[in-house]
Formats: C-alpha cells, structure tokens, sequence
C-alpha cells in the first residue's frame, strides 16, 4: 500500500504543477487577448496656422501630413469553430 501511495502522490504532485503551469499560460493567454481586442488609440493633433489673402471672400483649403517613420502592424486573431 505504502508503494502504490507514493505513485499515486507523485502522480498527484506531477498533475498539480501541470495545472500551475497550465494556470500561469491561461492568464498570459487572457492578457494577450484583453490587449487585441482594445480600441486603438485616437491620436488628434492641432494645427496653427495664419493665411494671408489679397481679399476677403470663400477659399478653399487643402492640408495635408506626413508622419516619418509611421508603421503599419496588423493584428491577427483565430477563433476555433467546434473541433475544426
């Protein structure tokens, strides 16, 4: 009895740090998908500028700006349907 008691404890040892490491990849997994599937941040900016015209009267206006170094990272997410 004594023998089939400590297999049984190893397997029970072996079975619950599984489930701490299962826990701990849950949670990553979790974090991971709460950071996805967050709205984007609105950037805004402000601009200021002065126009100077030979006479009062409508224009039209055209304004346009480029970010050096902007990037583009597109976002993947995969949902199983059933067991397929």
């Amino acid at each position: 009895m004594d023998a089939e008691r400590d297999t049984y404890g190893e397997e029970l040892r072996v079975a619950e740090a599984r489930l701490t490491a299962l826990d701990a990849e849950l949670g990553a997994v979790r974090r991971a998908m709460d950071l996805a599937e967050e709205e984007p941040a609105e950037l805004t900016a402000h601009i200021e500028l002065t126009v100077e015209a030979e006479a009062a009267g409508p224009v039209r206006m055209r304004l346009s700006h480029l970010t050096p170094c902007a990037l583009w990272r597109p976002a993947y997410r995969a949902v199983l349907d059933g067991d397929s």
